[in-house]
């Protein structure tokens, strides 16, 4: 190749300005990653588990009768066993030993049929998934997807 005399063209970088700008993205990226870690850190699960009910209600095509249903589900087993731990420190073990305990009989309300269990196993994984999505956890200790890098 050889050099050509002239000016760039519009909207070309010399090669201080591309560094500059190559630097600014870096930082934006950067920073973002650090507010998601913190935000992740910070968000409990019921803080999750509302918000993610909240926008299936409102944006979400969910009938009347499902919200009702999810909120139902929420109150009763998921927010008094997760409620107001970090989101992000529920762990793969505590949802195993949580499901087994909704099969137990000694259970306060009686043992959950297999099929109900499983249900309130869905909510949560619906309910990490969705975090994934919006980017205020990572992975979901109820079995699934995991984020993308």
């Amino acid at each position: 190749m050889r050099k050509r005399r002239g000016a760039c063209p519009d909207g070309a970088l010399v090669p201080n300005a591309a560094a500059e700008a190559m630097r600014a993205v870096i930082d934006a990226h950067e920073k973002d990653l650090s507010t998601r870690a913190t935000r992740a850190r910070d968000t409990t699960f019921a803080e999750l588990a509302r918000a993610w009910h909240d926008h299936g209600s409102t944006v979400g095509d969910w009938k009347p009768s499902y919200a009702r249903d999810t909120a139902s589900a929420l109150s009763r087993h998921l927010l008094p066993a997760f409620g107001n731990r970090p989101a992000t420190a529920i762990t793969e073990a505590e949802v195993r030993s949580w499901w087994r305990g909704l099969h137990d009989a000694k259970r306060k309300g009686g043992a959950l049929s297999n099929r109900n269990a499983n249900k309130q196993l869905a909510l949560l994984r619906a309910i990490f998934n969705w975090g994934i999505g919006e980017r205020v956890v990572h992975a979901t200790p109820a079995g699934g997807r995991q984020e993308a890098s």
